[in-house]
Parts: structure tokens; sequence; C-alpha cells
């Protein structure tokens, strides 16, 4: 039911009236069908089916008239309507908001006449209110989907008695476009099945596949096992933002076996953030950080180097040399500027810096930070020109990609890691282009009773996993439990290197299980409980490659269990298995298991606040 032709795909209206885009009505030209009004507005629909029961499609519109075109508004990528007779379920998650609330699931049974507006807070896609991943569940029958808007995006729900409408787009766009004009709206994709958790699971195999970033040579992205001390020890040392210092980093993370040196904002004049918007750099590295860079390969390890071309202090050479090129607040209480980056001149000076900088410094992944919300900023210069309500951000938006995807063809092999004070500007397309090392700044401070980074960790990947390949965060110890607890494919290791007291070869076993463990990342994920910020309780997740699989478990600091069945799924009950259980201290014990003894497996933990990893593979019979 979410794939008929004949029905609606996508909508917007025109002058005030509604203009419905049912690809079967519409022109095609190869994968596009077009719509073409009497005075040249032609509406595009770009559609690709990536996979079985997959589509995506993404909405551009062309004047390709003489004149000026009417009004467009309520430009909506997704509007399907859909025959709805039973229940009606929407799921989704909230957005990063750096606390207890982060990337909470969400979930809305729509009776006859109930509505829903979802969007997100000043103008980052998973900003605090909104995530642009949800589910729907119809009359037995369910889908997955991802919203494709770096930007102010908006998902409207309706269930009528008979129908259930989902619309997705611009949130505010209200615009004309002149002669030879043209711009992209957001693009969706979805994917449907039998059930939520099913549609999940084939949905986050197909952003593995064909909507995430790959290698030079096609294969999966490598998350990081880096060291960095930027929250320990940016202001606090001095001998830390320098080359040796870097160089000291490096030689702290080959020996304890991680495989990334990792620089964040602490390299450029001035520092951070009062620095922001200069590109030349600070007294530790007067050269710049082309020696870092080499030091780091020397030892084995990546290097990632932190930008945020997008922000300007108004006391930056940035700002100074170019202050034509910015947006500059309405308020007077920040000091922030909003780099132009949808003029073409403005974004590709940047672009050439940055491009510069990950020649010169041999980077292997170019990290970008956005540390603002820019909707003000929009919305101010949109105030100059009547008529073109949305076009700042449209430009804005186009010029990020362009950003990135020129950064790409020029540096195949250099990963692009989206951070934006977290993971606040997670969408389908960034999650094309680059992937999210950095998905909370609840990862920027150690566990306290206040802040249970721990707990939080655990539920984003019982969240965030539902549909992303690719996120990661950072622990301030190597405790088995911290760093389980953290660990999705990657990690950042946020450790007091330099105290004297610092042992390496205690770090080694934490880092070594998450070597070991990467690869089921790229598995089949299964939570094992719900995302829950209660610490009595026990909290678990399962990935599965097949024959084989890894389940974590986490016995929370309050809860008085001292046993749990995780109830794994993805085995075979009438199959053996090897299955090897690692406990907090790193003992291990292997036992052989029918398929049927591994469904009802218990875990145990001596205390509060241990885990548990249980690794199984299926016995071939002789």
């Amino acid at each position: 039911m979410f794939f008929d032709l004949n029905r609606r795909a996508a909508s917007f209206y025109y002058n005030g009236d509604f203009v419905e885009l049912i690809p079967a009505r519409m022109t095609r030209k190869g994968k596009n069908y077009e719509k073409t009004l009497p005075d040249g507005l032609t509406a595009i629909l770009e559609i690709d089916d990536p996979a079985e029961n997959a589509r995506y499609q993404l909405l551009r519109f062309e004047n390709r008239g003489s004149a000026d075109s009417g009004e467009i508004s309520r430009a909506r990528s997704l509007d399907l309507v859909l025959p709805a007779d039973g229940v009606a379920v929407w799921e989704s998650l909230k957005g990063d908001s750096c606390g207890s609330e982060s990337f909470n699931p969400l979930k809305k049974s729509f009776a006859v006449g109930d509505t829903l507006r979802v969007e997100p807070r000043g103008g980052r896609p998973s900003d605090t209110c909104a995530f642009p991943f949800f589910d729907l569940s119809l009359d037995g029958r369910a889908a997955t989907f991802g919203v494709g808007w770096s930007g102010q995006w908006v998902l409207e729900l309706e269930r009528t008695r008979s129908r259930f409408r989902a619309q997705a787009g611009l949130a505010a766009a209200q615009t004309y476009l002149c002669p030879g004009e043209a711009f992209r709206a957001a693009s969706v994709l979805w994917l449907a099945g039998d059930s939520v958790p099913e549609t999940r699971r084939a949905f986050r195999r197909l952003m593995f596949d064909r909507f995430s970033p790959h290698t030079a040579d096609g294969a999966p992205v490598t998350m990081p096992v880096a060291e960095t001390s930027f929250d320990r020890y940016f202001g606090k040392r001095a001998d830390w933002a320098t080359v040796e210092g870097q160089k000291r980093c490096a030689d702290i993370a080959a020996r304890c076996h991680m495989d990334t040196l990792w620089l964040d904002a602490a390299w450029f004049k001035d520092g951070f953030p009062v620095g922001v918007g200069n590109y030349s750099f600070g007294p530790g590295f007067p050269d710049g950080l082309s020696q870092v860079g080499e030091y780091a390969h020397a030892k084995g390890l990546r290097f990632v180097q932190w930008f945020e071309p997008e922000r300007v202090n108004c006391y930056s050479e940035t700002y100074r040399d170019h202050a034509d090129e910015v947006i500059v607040p309405k308020s007077k209480n920040t000091v922030d500027c909003l780099l132009d980056i949808g003029r073409d001149e403005v974004r590709r000076r940047v672009t050439d810096i940055l491009k510069k900088m990950i020649r010169e410094h041999r980077l292997d992944v170019y990290r970008q930070d956005f540390n603002m919300s820019p909707s003000g900023y929009w919305d101010a210069e949109d105030a100059k020109h009547p008529g073109r309500r949305g076009m700042t951000e449209i430009r804005f938006v186009e010029g990020h990609y362009k950003m990135w995807d020129e950064i790409q063809s020029e540096f195949p092999g250099v990963v692009i890691d989206n951070c934006a004070s977290g993971g606040r500007r997670i969408d389908l397309e960034t999650c094309r282009r680059a992937v999210v090392l950095w998905r909370s700044d609840t990862g920027c401070s150690p566990v306290t009773p206040d802040r249970p980074g721990d707990v939080w960790s655990q539920n984003h990947i019982l969240a965030l996993t539902r549909y992303l390949p690719y996120h990661a965060s950072g622990s301030w110890t190597a405790a088995p439990y911290d760093v389980r607890s953290v660990f999705s494919g990657g990690i950042v290791m946020n450790l007091d290197v330099f105290s004297p007291d610092f042992d390496a070869e205690a770090v080694i076993p934490a880092v070594d299980e998450c070597e070991r463990l990467r690869e089921y990342w790229y598995g089949d994920f299964y939570p094992l409980t719900e995302p829950d910020n209660a610490a009595d309780i026990w909290a678990s997740w399962q990935f599965s490659l097949g024959d084989r699989g890894v389940i974590y478990a986490f016995r929370r600091g309050d809860c008085p269990d001292a046993e749990f069945s995780p109830a794994p799924q993805a085995t075979e009950p009438g199959a053996r298995y090897e299955v090897r259980i690692t406990d907090e201290r790193m003992l291990t014990e292997t036992r052989v298991m029918s398929g049927e003894e591994l469904q009802n497996i218990r875990l145990r933990c001596q205390s509060p606040r241990e885990s548990v990893i249980a690794e199984y593979r299926k016995i071939r019979e002789l």
C-alpha cells in the first residue's frame, strides 16, 4: 500500500492552490517524473527503488519560463494518503538535547480525528524536539522512513475515519523562482514490511548499503577507536595543545592499541570558541598540523581534525577579512555569525581552505561541527528579500551538501564526521555523506550521579541503532562497563593520558575487546530491552551476523537482580552454539549450548554497575 504509483506521492501549493504529484499522472523522463504548470514552473520527483519494497524520492523545482514564478509553499516531498481501517501507530525519537531526554523514544496511536506535527528546534534537523527517522504501522503493515533535509523540516500526520495521511517536507518555505532558477527540497527514503522491527532491520541494512559513506574501494567505513583528551585538557594543560603534546598522545594511542588520533577544537588562534573563524594556528602549532598527521601515520594511526566552517566569531579573522560573507545575528547577546555558504563564491572560498588543510595535514577524518541554531539567521536574511521566505535556508542547505560532495570528490578516502553540538544535525542526507562520531555532547563529561552518561549512552545505542548504521561517543575511563556502554562500532577515549599514574596496559583489554567486537556492528540489530533512564534495571542488545553474534548486557547501578535473561533472537533452536561469556574482569567462560538453551540463557553480574558480553557462533556438524 505504500508504493502504489496511482496514489499521491508528494505535493505543494502554488499561488495558494493545492498541487498533487502522482507519478502515474506525470511525464516520465528516466527515473524522474515532471509536472509543468502553465507559466513554466516544473516540479520534478526523482524516484529510485534501491531495494525490494523501498523507495527514495527527492522533490525539486525549476522555473523554465521567462518570468518569475508564482508562490511555492508547503513543499511536501512525502504526501501519502493511505487507507486505514484499524490501528495506526507512529514511532520515532526525540532529538539530541545533551541530557536525559536525548533520543528518548516517542510513540503515538492515532484515533479518528487525531493529528500530530513534528518539527525540530532552531534549524538543525535532530535538535531537541524531533528526529527525522520514524515508523508507521497501519492495519498489519509497517514502514520505516528517513527524511533528508539538513535544516528545518516538518512531519504532519492526520487520521480520519477511513484514511491516514503522512506529509513531510520543508517547514516554512514560501517563495518564488526567477527565470532559470531552481532549488531542491527534502528527500525521503522509506521501506515497507510486515512489522516495525522487521522494517527497521531492513532499513538499517539499506542505509549501510546505499545511504552511507564507503571507502574509496567501496568497503564499509571502519569507525575509529580514538584517543582524544579535548574535554579533559583544553584550557587546562597548555602542553597538550602542542605538536609535541599531540605526538605524545599518538604514542599513547598506539601503545594502547587504538587506531586513531583525534585533535578537536584546540589548534587555531585564540582557541575555542572565540577563535572560531580563524584558520591560522595557535602558538602550540606554529607550522600547522602536518607534523602531527605524519607522526600519527608513522604510528599506524588515522588522524582526525575538527572544523566549524559555518560558525564565525565576530572577533575572528574570517569576520575581519570577509564580513560581507556572514549573516549577523539580530540579537546583541551573541558573538556568533553564520557564514553564508548558500552563496557559491563563499562556499568555494571556505571549501578551498578546508581542502588545502585536509591535503597538507594528511587527514583521514574531516570532522565538521556546527554549534549554533541557524534558523534565526536565515529568517533575518530572508527579511531583506520580500516574497522569498525560506530561500536563505534552502541555499544554505544546498551549499552544505555541495561542500561535503566536493570534499568527498577530491578525497574519496577521507571520512566526514557529522557533529552539531553533538547529534543535532542527523538526517538522511547527512547520513549519506558522513558518519556520526559524536552522537551527543553527553560524552563531554565523566559519569556522575547528576549526569549518568553510562545510562544515557546505553539508551542512545538502543534508540539510534534502530535506524542508523554509524554512531559513536566517548568514554572517560577504560573500565569495561564504561567502554561497553559507549562502544558502538567506534569509540572516543577521553583518558587522563598525561597523568604520571596513567597505566596504558590497563587500557589495552577494553580496547582489544572493541577491536574484536567491531565487526558485529555491521550485523542486524536486536534491542533486547527498551531505552529507559531507570537505574534499577538491566539494559541489553544483540547483533547478529547470521551464524554468529554478540549480546551486551548491563546491570545498572541500582539494579537488585544479579541475573538476567536477555532472550536473544535470530538463533536456531535445534542448532549447537559455542558461547563465550566475558565478565567485567575480562574473564571468559566457554560453553556449548543448543539454540534453545541459548534463547533461554541467563547472564550474571556479581555486583551492580557491571556488564557481561556473550559471543556465540554456530558449530558446524561434521
